[in-house]
C-alpha cells in the first residue's frame, strides 16, 4: 500500500535570503514489481513559495509491489 509523506523547506538565495513566489518542482520516479510484470510510475509535484519562502509537497514514499522502491 503506497503512503505519502511531507517534504517541507524554506528556498533560500545565494545570500540565504527567502525567496518569495519561487517554484519548487519534484519528479517521483518508482517500479513496483508484482507477479506479472513492472509497473513504472512518475509523479510530477510543485509548489509554490509563500512570503517567508516557505514550501511543502507530498510525495509517495513508496510503492506497492513486492519489491517496491522510489528516488
Amino acid at each position: 500500500m503506497s503512503s505519502k509523506a511531507p517534504v517541507s523547506g524554506i528556498l533560500q538565495d545565494a545570500n540565504l535570503d527567502p525567496i518569495v513566489g519561487g517554484k519548487i518542482v519534484a519528479t517521483l520516479a518508482g517500479s513496483d514489481i508484482f507477479d506479472n510484470g513492472v509497473r513504472i510510475v512518475t509523479n510530477r509535484v510543485q509548489a509554490t513559495t509563500d512570503e517567508r519562502g516557505r514550501w511543502s509537497l507530498e510525495m509517495i514514499d513508496n510503492g506497492e509491489g513486492a519489491d517496491a522502491s522510489s528516488t
